[in-house]
C-alpha cells in the first residue's frame, strides 16, 4: 500500500535495500534509504543474529521503491522481502541464525498476533526459516542478549522474542 492508501503492485527486485556491513561482514540488510550507521544491540551465544533496519509501525513495514515511493507492507510480505534479500541468503546459505532482529522500530509494540514482528516472524515460518524474531515497541534503548526463547536483558524491558506461538515467547 502506498501513502495515498492505494495498493501497488511490485517484485522484490522494485525494492531498494543495501546490506548492512560490520567488520567487514554480513550483519543484515537495510531498507531505508540513505548510508546511516545502525546499531546492532541483540546477539546470541548459539549462532549469528541477522538485523533488519526497517521502519515500522505496530502492524506494518515501510520499505521504499526504486522508483522513490513509500509503501507499507504486511509481516509476511516483509518476511519475503527479507528472506530473498541476497544479504540474508547469502549468510543463511551455511549457517544457522540464532534470531532475526528489527532494531530501531515499533514492530514489536503489538506482542499478539496481529503485531508486525509476530505476523513477519509467521511468514519467515512459511518460508522454512523458523527463527525468534527480536523487536521492540520503539522506546527500549540498548539491547539484549538472545537464548532460544528470551532476551537475557533489555533496558526498560521493553524487548520482545517472537516465536510461532499466538504471542511473545517472553517480554
Amino acid at each position: 500500500m502506498d501513502a495515498s492508501g492505494q495498493v501497488r503492485s511490485f517484485r522484490r527486485r522494485d525494492v531498494t535495500a543495501q546490506p548492512l556491513i560490520v567488520d567487514g561482514r554480513v550483519a543484515g540488510v537495510s531498507f531505508r534509504p540513505g548510508d546511516r550507521p545502525v546499531a546492532l544491540p541483540v546477539t546470541a551465544d548459539h549462532g549469528p543474529v541477522f538485523h533488519v533496519d526497517v521502519d515500522a509501525t505496530a502492524d506494518r513495514f515501510g520499505v521504499r521503491l526504486a522508483d522513490g515511493t513509500p509503501v507499507s507492507v504486511d509481516g509476511p510480505t516483509f518476511a519475503k522481502l527479507v528472506a530473498k534479500s541476497s544479504p540474508f541468503r547469502s549468510l543463511t546459505k551455511h549457517t544457522e541464525l540464532a534470531a532475526v532482529a528489527l532494531p530501531g522500530s515499533r514492530a514489536g509494540a503489538l506482542t499478539h498476533a496481529d503485531g508486525a514482528a509476530h505476523s513477519f516472524q509467521r511468514g519467515l515460518a512459511e518460508l522454512g526459516r523458523d527463527v525468534p524474531v527480536v523487536a521492540a515497541d520503539g522506546r527500549t534503548v540498548g539491547g539484549c542478549s538472545v537464548t532460544r526463547t528470551r532476551c537475557l536483558y533489555g533496558r526498560a524491558g521493553l524487548v520482545h522474542v517472537f516465536g510461532a506461538g499466538e504471542a511473545a515467547v517472553s517480554r
